[in-house]
């Protein structure tokens, strides 16, 4: 007998199947053409597909049809796997593997529990432990911030008198984890983001600017904390008078070792990295170093990293083991799911399609009499939705595409400020456990946290992100642009 969660996999399969092969059959209506509901139906069967079933398999049979349609064959795909944003991906793996293994996210969250100004300030150390979860989510791991600060946290809840169930904690675990969340996306070289961006560029012709992308980014996520913040003090009221007693010196009654020659040259490198990859959004184009960065590019000097550090020993062993970072921390249906991305972002609102100006005469008698400000915040309520039950990078990838092709029709001559904050608002994946990988984490935390709460709680810190997205995210992006 097949067993429900089984069943459910198969009907998946087979509707997506069927979407994949299907849709390429239907008798185009114009302005649609025939490779338009080729690639229109292998991107929607794919896109079901990843939602419903899985990333891998799905891929390789995408791979295969769009090798079956009237606009390309297969060699004609291959260049995409050389394309810049998946190898990089590839190699950032390795990269960040290696650094969360090394130990150094421990010393950032010790350093943040260390400050003296939490000590009988409940609001303070709400404050803090926030933006130390969105620091080590953004810099190093969303994992690492769960596997190293929900821990101390659930000791000082213990060492304050709070137990699971109260209140305080259940509260305060949600909205370390919307942290988390908003830290995701800080870096727009690494991860979903540099998917959702890259997939920007490559419909739109324009370059995100990476400074001017990181300065909206943290000051948004820190003005989002800092409501929260207010939002548990004055709203939501939970009993944290237990938390006067905690300090600094409570916590940390077990001083971390001296950070070891491994741990100081990842956070030495990692430094260095982050300021390569922002130089050319700070200096002249036209300068010496620009058109070196340029030349080399961050993913040549990403290779140049990991060469470095594999043929670098530390009494007998390599800083990196590539064979072995790579084995444990390359994601090939990350990869693949990023080849097919920047695939489609690239070809699918070409004029052959037909689809663009389809997608306008769809959508212009919807949204022209309301303007773009109408427009972006109707993406971002949807792209909130969204992005809780699939995932954000194909939800990012599909949302600027729209924003693209109705770009110009709204008057909207720079998008480039509505996808920073359409892309963070990808990451805010609380409310189902299918969100996200790190969703599921939460929703398995059941000793401290429920469904309800996360439902109760996650829904109004969603609501307080979308409304400062739009009255302050909106106009920061579009200043500073």
């Amino acid at each position: 007998m097949i067993k429900v969660k089984n069943m459910i996999y198969l009907i998946n399969s087979i509707i997506g199947i069927a979407l994949m092969f299907g849709i390429p059959l239907i008798p185009p209506i114009e302005p649609l053409t025939k490779i338009g509901m080729q690639l229109g139906g292998i991107f929607i069967g794919l896109v079901y597909l990843w939602s419903t079933v899985d990333l891998l398999w799905p891929c390789l049979l995408g791979i295969i049809a769009l090798a079956f349609t009237d606009y390309v064959d297969f060699y004609g795909i291959l260049p995409a796997f050389a394309d810049y944003t998946p190898l990089f991906m590839l190699f950032s793996m390795m990269f960040g593997g290696a650094v969360a293994s090394c130990g150094l996210t421990a010393y950032i969250a010790h350093w943040f529990l260390s400050l003296k100004i939490i000590n009988g300030r409940p609001d303070v150390f709400n404050f803090i432990i926030m933006l130390a979860m969105y620091i080590v989510s953004g810099f190093f791991d969303p994992l690492m911030a769960m596997l190293i600060l929900w821990p101390t946290l659930y000791s000082i809840f213990k060492e304050a008198g709070y137990k699971p169930g109260d209140a305080y904690t259940r509260i305060l675990i949600i909205a370390t984890f919307i942290a988390i969340t908003l830290g995701q996306g800080i870096l727009p070289f690494f991860g979903a983001q540099l998917i959702i961006l890259s997939a920007f560029q490559a419909a739109s012709g324009i370059t995100v600017n990476y400074m001017i992308y990181i300065t909206l980014q943290m000051l948004i996520s820190i003005i989002i904390l800092l409501v929260i913040t207010l939002l548990i003090k004055f709203i939501l009221r939970p009993d944290m008078n237990k938390m006067k007693n905690i300090s600094a010196e409570k916590i940390n009654t077990k001083p971390l070792p001296p950070m070891n020659i491994t741990q100081k040259s990842f956070a030495t490198i990692f430094v260095i990295m982050i300021i390569f990859g922002l130089i050319p959004s700070i200096l002249p184009a036209e300068s010496i170093i620009v058109s070196f960065i340029n030349h080399l590019s961050l993913l040549g000097f990403l290779l140049l990293i990991l060469a470095i550090l594999s043929a670098l020993q530390i009494k007998g062993t390599p800083v990196i083991d590539l064979r072995e970072t790579a084995k444990e921390n390359v994601m090939w249906d990350l990869y693949l799911l990023v080849v097919l991305a920047i695939f489609f972002s690239g070809n699918l609102l070409a004029d052959a399609t037909g689809i663009k100006p389809w997608l306008i005469q769809l959508l212009m008698p919807i949204f022209g009499n309301f303007g773009p400000v109408f427009f972006i915040v109707f993406l971002l309520i949807i792209g909130i939705l969204l992005t809780n039950i699939a995932n954000n990078a194909i939800v990012g990838a599909i949302f600027v595409q729209i924003l693209t092709a109705m770009a110009p029709s709204l008057g909207i001559k720079n998008p480039a400020p509505m996808v920073i904050i359409l892309t963070m608002v990808m990451f805010l994946a609380v409310l189902t456990p299918t969100a996200s990988p790190y969703a599921a984490v939460l929703h398995a935390n059941k000793e401290w946290v429920s469904m309800n709460d996360i439902l109760k709680y996650g829904s109004l810190m969603l609501i307080v992100n979308l409304i400062i997205f739009v009255i302050v995210g909106l106009p920061l992006a579009n200043l500073l642009y």
